[in-house]
Formats: C-alpha cells, sequence, structure tokens
C-alpha cells in the first residue's frame, strides 16, 4: 500500500488513512503524517549541500525537463544527489521552494540563489521559478531595491513586495516598469518628508499602509486618497505622527467605512515628546471589521476609552501604550475604576494592555503616581471576565487592600499571559497566589523567585511554558531565585520549555551548579536564556549535558573563557541548534585572531547539530584591521563548511576586512549572517 504526500505549504493529502508515510526525499519510513513538514524541513537541510553542489554543476543536467538527469556525471558520491534529479517535478519545486524561502531574510543571498538556479537548464530558468512563491515580502527601500526586485519579476517568481516611497524613490512609480512590479505591491511605507500621500488607487491589493514622519496633513491626505477609489483588501494601517497638532478621528473613520470594510488594524504613534491630543476615538466603533486598536505616546480622555469598550463589538485587542490620559473630574480614580469596571463587563476583547505615562486633570499636568489600580477591582476584573487571554498594565502601584487579599481568590481558566509592572520596573506577583484553581497561564514575570510563586506554579499553573526573572535586587534574593528554578526544573512539567533569567548582579556559583545540575532531570526544557555575566564553565557544563530538549542557548557576557574546553563540549552535543553569545568579559584573556578562527573551525567540523552560531572575536579587533585570512585557514573553513550539513547562519567576525575577507566563502555555502 502505497502513500503519496504532496509537499506544499497549504495542504498534506495522503491516499490512505495511515498515520505514518516515506520521505520520497531522504527514503526514511514511519513518519508520522503530523510531523511531515518539521520532517521536510530538516530533510532540505540536511541535504542542503547536495542540492547546492548539484545546480552548481549545472552542464550536467538534461536540458528537457526539470528533473530527469538520471544520468548526470556529477562527481558527488553521495547517491543522494542522483535521487534528488530523479523525485517528481512537485517535490523538486518545493525543494526549491523551502530553499529560496529560507534565504528570503537576505536579498543578496536570494538573488545569488536564484542566479545560481537558473543556470541549471532552460527548464529550471523558465519552467520550475514561474512555479515558485516566496512567502516573505521583498523591502523596496533604496533604489537598488527596486531594480533587484523587477529582476526577481522578470524570472518569473511569484513575491509580494513593500514598497518606501520617498523623495528619492517615488520616480520609480512613472517608469516602464511600473506596470511589472504594480500588482505585486501589498504594502507600502510613505515618508511624508517632503512628499504628499497619493495614487494610492493604482495599488488595488494594498494590505498595509504605514506612514512615518506624518504631519498634520496626513490624516486628510490618506481620506482623501481612499475616497478616491476602493481598497476593499487594506487590512493594517499605522500611522507615525509627528506634529504637536491635535488628531481628530472623524473623516478617517468615515473614509474607513466607505472605502476600506476590511480594515483590522489601526496604530497611531507619536513622539514622546509631542503626546498630542487624540479626538474623536469614539469614531472607531462604527468600524465592524476593526479588531486591532494601539495607540503610543498619545493623549487621550478616559471615557474615550471606556465608550469604546463598552461600544465596540468586535474589538479584540486594544493597546494603550505610554499614554497621557486626560480628565475633568478632579478624582480620576473614579474613572480609572469605572475603565476596569467596563473592561470586566466586557466579552469580546482579548488582549488588553494599559500604559499610563503621566495624568492631565483640567489641563493641568499631574504626577503619574497617583494612577493606581485597586486589588479588588483586579481581582473582580479577573474573576468576572471569560474574554480575555492577554492583560498587561504598567502602572505606578497597585492600591493592596489586605483584608481583600486575605479573603479573596482568583478562578480564571481563561487568562494565558499576565503581566503587571509597578514603578522601578518591579512586578507585582502576589496575584499569582491567588488563584484557586488550575490556570492556563503561559508566563510568570518576577523579580524574585520567591516560594509562594513556586507553591503557586506547582498547584494552579502547570501550564507555564516560561519563567521571566528580572532580578535587580541582593546576591541573597539570586540564591532564592535560583534554588526556587532548580525545583522547577524538576518537576518536568509538561509544559514549561523556556527559562529566562535577566540580572546584573552576579549570580550565586554553587547556586548555578546545581541549577545546571538539575537539567539532567528534565526533558522538555528547550530554551535558556541568561541575560547576565556567567563563568564560561557553567555554560559548558549545560552543553556537556547534551539533554536533547534544549536546543536553543543565549547568554549575554562570559567570563572566565576557556575556548578548548568550549570547543570539546560542542563536538558532545547532539541536540543544540541556536548557541549565542554577546559578549566575553575584556578581564579575559583571549586568544589571538588566528586562533579564533581555527577554534571556529573546530566547531564546525565537530558539531552536525547546530544551525546559528554566534561568538564574538577577540576585542582587541583594532590591531588586526589589515587582517587577512591565510590561504590554508580559507581552504579549512571552506572544507568545514561544506561538509557541514547543518550550519545555516554564522556571525564569525566583527570588523570588516575579514568579514569581507570571508564573505565569498559564507555566500558560495549559503550561510547566512546573523547580523
Amino acid at each position: 500500500m502505497s502513500t503519496k504526500i504532496s509537499f506544499n505549504s497549504n495542504s498534506t493529502t495522503t491516499s490512505n488513512s495511515s498515520t505514518s508515510s516515506q520521505c520520497p526525499i531522504c527514503n526514511e519510513t514511519n513518519i508520522a503524517v503530523l510531523d511531515i513538514y518539521k520532517h521536510i524541513d530538516k530533510c532540505i537541510t540536511i541535504y542542503k549541500n547536495i542540492f547546492l553542489n548539484s545546480i552548481s554543476n549545472s552542464n550536467n543536467i538534461n536540458n528537457n525537463s526539470i528533473c530527469s538527469s538520471s544520468n548526470s556525471t556529477t562527481p558527488l558520491t553521495n547517491s543522494q544527489a542522483i535521487k534528488l534529479f530523479n523525485l517528481p517535478n512537485y517535490i523538486i519545486v518545493d525543494i526549491v521552494e523551502i530553499f529560496l524561502n529560507y534565504y528570503a531574510n537576505n536579498y543578496h543571498y536570494l538573488v545569488h540563489a536564484i542566479n545560481k538556479i537558473s543556470l541549471v537548464c532552460k527548464s529550471w530558468k523558465y519552467q520550475l521559478l514561474s512555479k515558485i512563491h516566496i512567502k516573505k515580502r521583498f523591502d523596496m527601500i533604496s533604489n537598488q531595491d527596486f531594480q533587484d526586485y523587477k529582476n526577481i519579476i522578470k524570472k518569473g517568481l511569484r513575491m509580494n513586495a513593500t514598497s518606501f516611497i520617498n523623495e528619492l524613490t517615488h520616480f520609480h512609480f512613472v517608469d516602464g516598469d511600473f506596470n511589472l512590479i504594480q500588482e505585486y505591491i501589498t504594502d507600502m511605507i510613505f515618508d511624508q518628508n517632503n512628499i504628499a500621500i497619493s495614487n494610492l488607487s493604482h495599488f488595488k491589493k494594498l494590505k498595509s499602509l504605514t506612514v512615518i514622519n506624518g504631519n498634520s496633513s496626513v490624516f486628510n491626505e490618506i481620506s482623501n486618497n481612499l475616497k478616491e477609489s476602493q481598497h476593499q483588501q487594506l487590512r493594517d494601517c499605522t500611522i507615525m505622527y509627528s506634529a504637536k497638532d491635535s488628531i481628530n478621528l472623524r473623516d478617517l473613520s468615515e473614509s474607513f467605512k466607505l472605502s476600506s470594510k476590511q480594515l483590522n488594524r489601526l496604530s497611531l504613534i507619536s513622539d514622546k515628546e509631542q503626546s498630542p491630543h487624540l479626538y474623536s476615538f469614539q469614531s472607531l466603533e462604527g468600524l465592524i471589521s476593526l479588531s486591532s486598536i494601539s495607540i503610543e505616546f498619545i493623549s487621550i480622555n478616559y471615557n474615550s476609552i471606556i465608550s469604546v469598550i463598552q461600544n465596540s463589538t468586535s474589538l479584540k485587542s486594544l493597546e494603550l501604550k505610554s499614554i497621557t490620559v486626560t480628565s475633568n473630574n478632579d478624582n480620576p480614580q473614579n474613572e480609572i475604576d469605572q475603565l476596569i469596571q467596563s473592561l470586566t463587563n466586557n466579552n469580546t476583547i482579548k488582549q488588553f494592555e494599559l500604559s499610563i505615562e503621566a495624568l492631565m486633570i483640567n489641563s493641568i499636568l499631574q504626577e503619574s503616581d497617583q494612577v493606581f489600580i485597586s486589588i479588588s477591582n483586579l481581582i473582580q476584573l479577573l474573576n468576572l471576565n471569560k474574554s480575555l487571554e492577554i492583560l498587561k498594565f504598567e502602572i505606578n502601584h497597585i492600591l493592596k487592600d489586605i483584608i481583600s487579599l486575605s479573603r479573596s481568590t482568583i478562578n480564571n481558566s481563561t487568562l494565558k499571559h499576565l503581566e503587571i509592572i509597578q514603578s522601578n520596573n518591579r512586578y507585582y506577583t502576589n496575584i499569582y497566589n491567588l488563584w484557586s484553581t488550575n490556570s492556563s497561564l503561559e508566563a510568570i514575570y518576577c523579580n524574585i523567585f520567591k516560594d509562594k510563586i513556586f507553591e503557586s506554579i506547582q498547584s494552579n499553573h502547570l501550564h507555564i511554558r516560561k519563567i521571566n526573572i528580572n532580578n535587580h535586587s541582593t546576591s541573597e534574593s539570586t540564591v532564592k531565585t535560583l534554588n526556587n528554578i532548580e525545583k522547577l526544573i524538576k518537576l518536568n512539567l509538561n509544559s514549561f520549555k523556556v527559562i529566562d533569567i535577566s540580572s546584573k548582579i552576579d549570580l550565586d556559583i554553587e547556586s548555578l551548579e546545581r541549577f545546571v545540575k538539575s537539567l539532567e532531570y528534565n526533558n522538555r526544557i528547550s530554551e535558556i536564556n541568561l541575560n547576565c555575566t556567567i563563568p564560561s564553565n557553567i555554560l559548558i557544563d549545560i552543553i556537556r549535558i547534551n539533554n536533547n530538549s534544549i536546543d536553543k542557548i543565549h547568554c549575554t557576557t562570559i567570563r572566565e573563557w576557556s575556548p578548548f574546553s568550549f570547543i570539546q563540549s560542542l563536538a558532545s552535543n547532539k541536540s543544540l541548534q541556536f548557541l549565542s553569545i554577546c559578549k566575553i568579559d575584556s578581564s579575559t584573556k583571549r586568544e589571538t585572531i588566528d586562533d579564533y578562527i581555527d577554534f571556529l573551525i573546530q566547531i564546525i567540523n565537530s558539531n552536525q547539530s547546530l544551525l546559528y552560531l554566534s561568538i564574538p572575536p577577540p576585542a582587541n579587533t583594532y590591531n588586526y584591521k589589515n587582517y587577512k585570512i591565510s590561504v590554508e585557514q580559507k581552504q579549512s573553513l571552506q572544507y568545514a563548511l561544506q561538509n557541514n550539513r547543518s550550519i545555516l547562519s554564522l556571525d564569525l567576525v566583527s570588523f570588516q576586512s575579514l568579514r569581507q575577507d570571508i564573505s565569498y566563502l559564507l555566500k558560495s555555502n549559503f550561510i547566512l549572517p546573523l547580523k
């Protein structure tokens, strides 16, 4: 009984109801159908070099079909290279599509890859490329970008584009090739500095419009353009406003009602220094398709916010970031209580964020420390609202009512993300301890991981995926934090995947060692982010554990650097895919630049699981301003890259001469720079 699987981005079809299948690329059997997309990505990664070597031997490819070269004389010894070109055409198309989509993040590499594929044969150039759809949009920012994009479209590829229009690039929309790219432009960014917003009617497939440096005429110009033609596909509008003048949304809202009936998201962002006042915020209530509103550094009246919460039936997300709230009430606390009450009664909003930068009472600027939320109102909100999934407050403080805290409990299984930040970046964590039933929270945010938080996780927050700790207290608090992380790791919770620790204080070494040891008892954690300074032996020990589930490690700063032990640990690790070190402490004696290159070559030769690698070069790189990599090192690096079947991105060096010197090696092996 055979099973045929179509590897495309939309569907997987089988000719029977079997739950497993065979990969037509590597011939691996018993692959779960549900895992087929993950497998094909892994398979393409493994056979990357086979594919690249095959397309480089383009003269051996039969010119009559996309993949019919069974007599290829390619020098590859691996028989899979021959199988690649005997695969059905639709699989070849999917392989090339996955390949090109990966490199779409770097346009120089994408153009290089397209040119390589075009040279294979006429069929690949004129038939295969026209079947490829690049999912990422091409960002046309410079004049050269416009030319590159036109060339890509001329080759037959389908790739949508974002067009950046300013006084230097707007002429591209009147040249002879405009019609060629017009239908593919789905996103536009207008720089309103020295250029008016015009001719939107030419772009029938426009889905996203962003205006930067918006001046006082921006709302009228957008309104007039929308009235001239229908933009039924427009989903997203972002206006970055740089003027001091107040904003009135009434005309813009009316234009959206008439011309953009699918508008889904509206964002208004101002400069922090300006904070213009926003009028007619309530006019957005009539946009029945609008599900997301975000405003930032804007002045707005409490009553307007309350009205939108109460009357917008389609609203799913409301983000009010760093706003100045205005009130004519001598006691504005009544209005924030009303705001929380309106949110409590709302049954459509899934995401709500409120961050108050300042308070204006009767046109007089007040200190923001007058803004607070009472704990009783917050508890009531969490108990009664059953639609919110994401809730974030950044507010001066929570008004604590000891009686309410001692008697109250929370019963909420809908909320997934709860983050409350008080002044001085202090997380309010007592709220986590009030749950009386199982929650759906996926993250816990705290400054110190206290015993009570651990107990609440163990009792009621068993679905957490991430713990985020931002410690800026005493060294004693780091011991408590690491001890509770150790206990949490040993619980081996099914959903717990990410540990994120930030600390300006050195972490206790003994506690760190116990933390590392505890990882041996967990087979589910996948990511560790240490935004702090740690000795290199701690990182080395984490890698040496070779925990099959840990595939991503990020460290901000390493001290006491030991490159030889580091290489040994990576050689024995079979699961780590992403490793990033931002900085190696300046007090640590570093290797020479020659040793650094050799050390990287050894890693690439010895480790076959890493996809992404970033290790900073020696800090005294200014001494190597005119450094050139030796012929022997260049050959060794080329050999290492060719024979490593996993590495996809490298951040090798930060100084220009060496980066230029080896850029050809990276590009020829399709290795992307991380930066």
